[in-house]
């Protein structure tokens, strides 16, 4: 069938995309041209934007050139297996699992000793519970070929990350902190398996970086950009399927968020995780370019219904505070456009006073396990607050830059750098400080040299605890603010960041 000639619709090419890359003279037909059509191609239309083709894994193979000698398939080989040295204890040699299983059948993994015998308890365990008919070996054989770092990356979660992670448990038993089961994978969709293998090699790399050859770190991050890659395509069509474009459609498509995290329990975790990164995000980024969803008040009451007592890993801040985050976002994006606003700039020192009132150690009593690391706490994000609530307003002109507020400002950054210097000592909350770090950093423009020389050394300390690569864009993106001689807050974040780890 051929194509009809249209007129070009405002917006849309002249050329389709596929003759622009054959370079040839497009006919312009509608819906599809006719050169792709005579040449058996799907023509992927005219529109402004590229559309993304997704590439099969393994046809596209990286060129040797510029690689050293030495560096071919066996010393990368070599190198990987140096690699595992903080990594649980391995076997080398292929691991058959059970008798029932032939050796064309048979798992070549890099598992810890005892691991696969774990999975089949675990397995048999599930079959007496569930009465299901999968087994085992069938169930380790339905995994298909990347069984190995699947499995490599729960047992490296469950042996090297979880327990670094279980110490939360200390200061309040933590329902979001758990070991992954073998088992779970069987129930999880392509895209989470995927995420997992690519957030746990992110892990290892990061703490790793420094002991690897160069030859063992491009095998690793090729792994884990293959794992981004696969998961970000399997996610692509989970979205396609649901006909939607991102998180934000899907949440409305499923009823909004309210009505999502008042009647799926299971969701829950995923989206308070979400509401948490935009509200953070939005602190570190310019007052103009803000996710309004997560800086409207309409979130203030669901927030304060889903946070609950403060216990999410990535954030210990006391519940009211975090409420108050959310209305001194909100006040930056209407500030930004009417900075005049009388009420607009009586409510920014309404605020101002209600942090104030903010009171660590009444926060501690209603915990359920009283301890210093609570006040510590609570510390922490009051001065942290007030001083990101001072400096973001000034910026947007609904605080004025008078003495008495810039002598609080100031009090309050010392007092942050203080318990900062305590909370880092303590395996229970250190990891979850890099926030409260970069608003110390940010004050620290204004303070001594070794002030900054803490905030740059705990940074880069947390990214090789945590495992992640945030910690150390924020010690980027301090260093240069510190260089610019600016001390305005939305002068420091040029860009959208969610120093979220």
């Amino acid at each position: 069938m051929i194509s009809t000639t249209a007129a070009t619709e405002p917006g849309e090419r002249r050329q389709c995309w596929e003759c622009r890359r054959r370079r040839l003279v497009c006919d312009s037909s509608r819906p599809a041209c006719n050169k792709c059509l005579a040449a058996g191609t799907e023509c992927p239309g005219y529109g402004s934007k590229k559309p993304l083709k997704w590439i099969t894994p393994g046809t596209v193979k990286s060129r040797n050139r510029g690689r050293p000698p030495g560096s071919g398939k066996g010393s990368t080989s070599a190198a990987k297996t140096k690699s595992m040295s903080k990594s649980p204890q391995v076997d080398n040699a292929s691991i058959s699992v059970g008798s029932s299983l032939s050796a064309e059948s048979s798992l070549t993994t890099n598992c810890p000793d005892g691991a696969i015998d774990r999975l089949i308890q675990e397995a048999e365990a599930a079959l007496q519970s569930e009465q299901d008919p999968l087994n085992p070996v069938t169930f380790l054989k339905s995994l298909g070929l990347e069984t190995n770092d699947f499995f490599q990356s729960v047992l490296y979660f469950n042996d090297c990350i979880y327990p670094d992670l279980a110490v939360m448990h200390e200061l309040v038993p933590n329902p979001y902190l758990a070991p992954i089961p073998m088992m779970a994978f069987r129930d999880t969709s392509s895209s989470v398996r995927h995420t997992i293998c690519y957030l746990t090699l992110g892990h290892r790399i990061q703490q790793l970086a420094w002991q690897l050859d160069e030859a063992a770190l491009v095998e690793e991050r090729s792994r884990l950009y293959h794992h981004r890659g696969e998961a970000m395509r399997a996610l692509s069509e989970d979205i396609s399927n649901d006909r939607s474009q991102c998180a934000t459609q899907l949440i409305l498509l499923r009823g909004g968020l309210k009505k999502l995290v008042r009647t799926s329990a299971m969701l829950r975790p995923s989206l308070l995780y979400f509401m948490i990164i935009g509200v953070m995000g939005n602190t570190t980024s310019s007052a103009s370019d803000q996710i309004p969803a997560t800086s409207n008040l309409d979130l203030i009451d669901l927030m304060a219904e889903a946070y609950g007592e403060g216990l999410f890993p990535v954030l210990f801040c006391p519940p009211t505070l975090l409420l108050d985050i959310i209305r001194i976002n909100h006040l930056r994006m209407q500030g930004s456009t009417n900075p005049t606003d009388e009420i607009l700039q009586t409510s920014a020192y309404t605020l101002l006073e209600q942090i104030q009132s903010f009171s660590p150690e009444q926060w501690t009593v209603t915990s359920a396990a009283p301890r210093d690391e609570w006040h510590i706490l609570g510390r922490i994000y009051q001065s942290a607050i007030l001083v990101y609530c001072i400096s973001s307003l000034q910026s947007v002109c609904l605080l004025p830059s008078s003495t008495d507020l810039n002598n609080m400002k100031a009090a309050h950054g010392s007092r942050l750098l203080l318990q900062l210097r305590k909370a880092m000592m303590s395996p229970a909350i250190k990891k979850c400080m890099t926030w409260p770090l970069v608003v110390a950093g940010v004050q620290a423009v204004s303070l001594s040299a070794t002030a900054r020389t803490f905030v740059t050394q705990q940074l880069t300390e947390m990214s090789l605890d945590v495992g992640s690569p945030i910690p150390l864009t924020a010690r980027d993106v301090l260093k240069k603010f510190w260089d610019s001689g600016n001390t305005a807050w939305d002068v420091c974040f040029d860009q959208p960041y969610a120093f979220v780890s």
